[in-house]
């Protein structure tokens, strides 16, 4: 599929549910597009597209199309996600599954464009579009097949009618179980490919819909000429496959995969779950149009399951109920790039009337929904870049060490009594402090998981010594939340962020998972605390379950 863009900058996406476990995320304000779980009306909907009628935009050959999906925030579209791209096909299903959370109290804009992929750059630019379409989620749920049907309109080339597009949306179940199979054919399958040469099958899996319609959810890859294929194993979701459903029918296409990317039809099986699990299952492939013709036609293959396993991923409040606690710690920029405290210009300036710089309010707004998590709510207190005691420390406790600040506004203060006992100094330097961390986190109880907020003003002197730490506190129970001050170059931090794969230490070592988080502050107003808080704790719960898991940790089992 064409690659995402490369973020500059994180992006807000209230209406996204990146991760089936956020129970972290602040309650976000109202807007267009929606807001995070909160205690209104809302559940999670899966949205799925297809489109029927494309134009063929290329001289030679069909249209390879691949779908984007937009949410309406104030003025502006911001992009969702896109589709996976299918050659030479103008009526494409994709497999491709937005998750949305439903608010019925918010108007929910959303926009489809369908394009014809020329090229696997990450900008949209350079693709003929196939057209567009707007909806409301809101006529989307109304509808009694819970799916619109809407034309494209604006295509890019003229004198072409730009086809449908059929939206469908289903409500979900918070599940992250995944079913584990691999698929064999145990006798040939019907050649498709005349006496000479052999089919290259495929195989697809479709989920019935509520609406008595099949919507696929699962394409293999294609083995070539092969009519006793054994397709590469498979780990699927169990709430993309069946919402969490052992009942609910599935239907298995073969197909022929043919030059151009076509295909014929190899003939289909129907099965649940439940039946896939039974011990020695097997499934005649048939072909309905033989079947009508042919007296006594029996099937064209069989296929088994070579292995197969419902496995049980826990959810993130699963380990919350079973007694596991987050433990907050936080990490203070008292370099002198930050300014002199004094002056009102000064990062660490603070207001005699009150008003809370950006550390106050990073401080208060993160802090306050991990606080939540916390069983003690003592957080430890440390600081970097600062003249301590006459020497320049890269890591030092802002509250007295042994103990921990009592909540938010023990935090805060600790903070404000900390900038009239030291010197802001410098470099800026990171792995001191975050060896300082690692080893703490690692000494906590195995049932405690450690947050660290860590608060700088922008560029570090440390990278190479920084990354080796990060790599290493992979292997701990560590999350590190880093939010840019001020409105210096942040690129450092960008990098750190593991978005755009895991992070490799200056020997080789490649982190076991993602564990850092980064946002600046910049980015958001003064009105915008719980899109803040949002935006920095969406990635906690899946970083928090990578941990546990990689260890065959279960709730229950610390």
């Amino acid at each position: 599929p064409p690659p995402r863009p490369a973020r500059s900058r994180p992006r807000p996406r209230p209406h996204i549910l990146r991760e089936r476990t956020t129970a972290m995320a602040a309650p976000a304000a109202a807007s267009a597009a929606g807001r995070i779980a909160s205690d209104s009306l809302s559940e999670t909907i899966e949205l799925r597209l297809s489109a029927r009628d494309l134009p063929k935009l290329d001289t030679y050959s069909n249209t390879d199309p691949f779908a984007v999906l937009f949410a309406k925030e104030g003025e502006t579209w911001a992009e969702v996600g896109r589709t996976e791209k299918i050659m030479d096909n103008q009526a494409p299903e994709w497999v491709a599954a937005f998750p949305i959370e439903f608010h019925f109290e918010v108007e929910q804009k959303f926009k489809v464009s369908v394009f014809d992929g020329d090229h696997n750059r990450p900008t949209l630019e350079g693709h003929d579009t196939a057209g567009s379409a707007e909806f409301k989620l809101a006529d989307l749920m109304c509808s009694p097949t819970q799916s619109v049907t809407l034309p494209l309109e604006g295509c890019s080339r003229r004198g072409f009618l730009p086809g449908t597009l059929v939206v469908r949306g289903e409500a979900v179940s918070t599940t992250r179980d995944e079913l584990r199979v691999q698929f064999q054919a145990i006798s040939k399958l019907a050649n498709k490919d005349g006496l000479i040469g052999r089919s290259d099958p495929f195989l697809t899996i479709s989920r019935l819909r509520e609406d008595g319609e099949w919507q696929r959810v699962h394409k293999s890859e294609t083995k070539d000429n092969d009519l006793k294929p054994t397709w590469n194993p498979m780990v699927l979701s169990m709430q993309a496959l069946c919402n969490n459903d052992l009942d609910r029918p599935l239907r298995f296409e073969v197909w022929d995969e043919d030059s151009g990317g076509r295909s014929e039809a190899m003939g289909k099986f129907d099965a649940s779950v439940r039946q896939l699990l039974q011990p020695n299952a097997q499934f005649e492939v048939i072909e309905d149009d033989k079947k009508a013709k042919k007296r006594n036609y029996t099937h064209s293959g069989i296929i088994k399951p070579r292995t197969i396993e419902l496995v049980h991923r826990p959810l993130f409040t699963d380990y919350l109920k079973a007694g596991y606690n987050i433990q907050m710690m936080v990490a203070i920029d008292f370099t002198g790039s930050n300014g002199d405290p004094a002056r009102p210009d000064s990062l660490h300036y603070i207001s005699p009337a009150g008003t809370p710089n950006d550390y106050e309010t990073a401080l208060a707004t993160v802090g306050n929904i991990v606080l939540d998590y916390d069983s003690d709510k003592l957080v430890w207190v440390g600081g970097f870049g600062a003249r301590v005691g006459g020497h320049v420390s890269h890591c030092f406790s802002v509250y007295p060490e042994g103990t921990g600040a009592p909540g938010v506004e023990g935090v805060v203060q600790a903070y404000k009594a900390c900038l009239q006992n030291v010197q802001l100094a410098g470099p800026t330097l990171l792995a001191p402090l975050l060896d300082a961390v690692k080893a703490k986190a690692a000494a906590s109880p195995p049932n405690t998981y450690t947050v660290l907020l860590l608060l700088a003003d922008g560029a570090f002197n440390d990278m190479p010594q920084t990354i080796d730490q990060l790599v290493a506190a992979a292997d701990v129970p560590l999350s590190v939340i880093i939010v840019g001050i001020g409105g210096a170059d942040f690129h450092d931090f960008e990098l750190l962020d593991g978005d755009g794969g895991h992070l490799r230490s200056s020997r080789g070592q490649v982190a076991s998972r993602d564990i850092v988080q980064h946002v600046s502050m910049r980015d958001y107003s003064r009105h915008e605390h719980s899109r803040l808080a949002a935006d920095v704790l969406r990635e906690l719960p899946g970083q928090f379950l990578a941990y546990y898991e990689s260890r065959g940790i279960m709730p229950g089992r610390a």
